[in-house]
């Protein structure tokens, strides 16, 4: 019965990572022999029945990963919704390990497994994702499109407030008609929110004594474990996000940040040492994989943020696109360094820069570059005093609402600047625009 399969068991999924670990890299394409192989894997589970062993996986991107092996190899890993109770039971293991055994074994080039879920004297509750977020909450969708979310959100309510409370009078055709929808708004949302909500939506149809009922929880199950699938992500990376960044409605709020920018290059690029800060703040190191999309999606999903948290790194991960773009910069992180150009005196507020060049071609004597000098290090101070509220303003041009997190004790150089002088020649010597140099 699917009550007891889902209350009583654990399902084992990507066998056919483990049997083919090649599939696992972004690009490589399942072939016929590949899936040939995953199905006499599953086949001498089913007929083998071996003892399995479930171990947590440290050096997993998801912290809760939990290992099925067997027999010496790696076989499995227990589906992620239910991973992080799992391994709150491993770490009260004395060995932290714990065995069990295969339940049923479903046999095909996508197969999977259910093993018997292990039992302890005293009931554990989901481990919570130990990440902070709180840098990232915002109120609603910034820059990116709302309907995204208001879709999932409306069809949501309907379902779990209306249609399960009543549902043995909901008409079945009814039903499906919304769980399609909803199967369809929560394909690409990686939110905490919505894995939860799978899980409970899995529990109640599968406890109803309806076969066709009973048969969307599967397919909600299904969904669940090919989230995070290579197939999945790259959907998600290739064609869903690429669509977005180029969709009328991003677009359009990019051009207000360009507006409020005063389409000036220097301020765009001080936006974008905002939010390369702001984004070097994510939890597990999500930063290092901003050059590749696929990564990034792929690493972001076992974080599973709450959704709030999800729409500000989207939001920001889609600014930081956007304006490299419009300033035509890499979209590679940028480790070691602040945007290089907002760490120049020449390329910081005009004004600044025009002096540093008058400097360099006018000045003549010592006393010129001495005045030149002085000019230059006001004009800097009154950039780094004004510098955190032009931010906060150019942050606020989409949403005024917005929470999105901005650290006024911030500033291009950390309070350590790194000074860009004017080479002071001895007085009696002439000079050249060579000897203006960076220090």
């Amino acid at each position: 019965m699917i009550t007891q399969l889902y209350n009583d068991t654990l399902k084992a999924v990507g066998v056919r990572y483990t049997v083919n670990p090649e599939l696992g890299h972004k690009g490589v394409v399942e072939t016929e022999e590949m899936c040939q192989k995953t199905i006499a894997k599953l086949k001498w589970l089913d007929e083998k029945r071996p003892r399995v062993v479930l171990m947590a996986d440290p050096q997993n991107k998801d912290t809760h990963a939990v290992m099925v092996r067997a027999l010496g190899e790696k076989i499995a890993y227990i589906d992620m919704n239910s991973a992080p109770e799992i391994h709150g039971m491993l770490k009260e293991t004395p060995r932290g390990m714990l065995s069990t055994c295969i339940t049923e074994v479903r046999v095909n080039k996508h197969g999977f497994f259910y093993v018997k879920k292990p039992s302890m004297d005293r009931a554990f509750t989901p481990e919570e994702i130990g990440v902070d977020w709180s840098n990232f909450q915002v109120s609603e969708p910034f820059l990116l499109p709302s309907e995204y979310f208001d879709s999932h959100d409306e069809l949501s309510m309907v379902i779990e407030d209306e249609l399960f409370p009543d549902l043995a009078n909901v008409g079945v055709d009814e039903l499906r008609m919304y769980i399609d929808h909803w199967l369809a708004s929560v394909r690409y949302n990686q939110s905490r929110e919505v894995q939860h909500e799978m899980l409970r939506f899995i529990s109640f149809l599968s406890a109803d004594p309806r076969e066709e009922i009973r048969s969307m929880a599967v397919n909600i199950d299904h969904l669940s474990t090919k989230k995070n699938t290579s197939e999945v992500i790259t959907e998600m990376s290739e064609v869903w996000w690429e669509d977005l960044l180029q969709s009328s409605t991003v677009n359009d709020s990019f051009s207000v940040v360009v507006d409020r920018c005063q389409n000036d290059r220097h301020q765009l690029l001080l936006l974008l040492d905002k939010v390369e800060e702001l984004l070097r703040s994510m939890p597990g190191d999500l930063y290092n994989d901003m050059g590749d999309t696929y990564e990034f999606f792929s690493h972001l999903a076992y974080l599973a943020p709450p959704k709030r948290a999800l729409i500000g790194v989207l939001s920001l991960f889609a600014l930081r696109s956007l304006i490299c773009k419009e300033l035509n910069l890499p979209t590679t992180p940028f480790f070691g360094k602040r945007v290089e150009a907002i760490t120049d005196v020449r390329l910081m507020p005009t004004t600044i820069g025009k002096v540093f060049e008058f400097a360099e071609t006018q000045c003549k004597d010592h006393a010129e570059l001495v005045t030149a000098q002085r000019i230059i290090d006001f004009l800097r101070q009154d950039y780094l005093d004004t510098r955190d509220e032009q931010v906060e303003n150019i942050l606020n041009i989409c949403k005024p609402a917005t929470n999105i997190f901005v650290d006024k004790n911030y500033g291009p150089y950390n309070g350590n600047i790194q000074e860009q002088r004017l080479q002071l020649p001895p007085p009696s010597t002439s000079i050249s625009k060579n000897q203006l140099v960076q220090s």
